[in-house]
């Protein structure tokens, strides 16, 4: 989910194309939106890709696409329906700190071809500052 934590929604995450903890192995949290009901600007109800029918985002228009990073301007989301994932089998954390930042590439790098961790990241202290 998004970075605001205990007070996000699934509305508002799929609206922002939210990424976070998941998003390395499972993309954005729009990504596993099969179908939406969405509440226009005139209170009208619009569904989008019926749920019972094959996830198919790929091919053909796809309204309910339309409708995730929208920010919300094209409606309020009354209802998504989302593909399940499995809940991984471990979980774990670690952190590192390096002398410089070709240290800590390389080292991102090396867990990202190994496929040991779902999620890596990096964080310059210059760029933050």
């Amino acid at each position: 989910g998004p970075y605001s934590g205990l007070v996000a929604t699934v509305g508002g995450s799929v609206s922002q194309h939210a990424v976070s903890m998941g998003s390395g192995t499972f993309e954005t949290s729009a990504t596993p939106v099969v179908a939406l009901e969405v509440i226009d600007g005139r209170g009208r109800t619009i569904r989008t890709n019926r749920p019972e029918k094959p996830y198919l985002r790929a091919y053909g228009p796809d309204l309910t696409g339309l409708f995730l990073g929208d920010c919300g301007t094209l409606g309020v989301k009354a209802r998504i329906v989302l593909k399940t994932i499995a809940r991984p089998t471990h979980v774990g954390a670690c952190s590192f700190a390096f002398d410089d930042f070709p240290r800590l590439l390389a080292a991102l790098d090396a867990v990202a071809a190994r496929q040991v961790a779902c999620e890596i990241l990096g964080l310059d202290p210059e760029i933050l500052k």
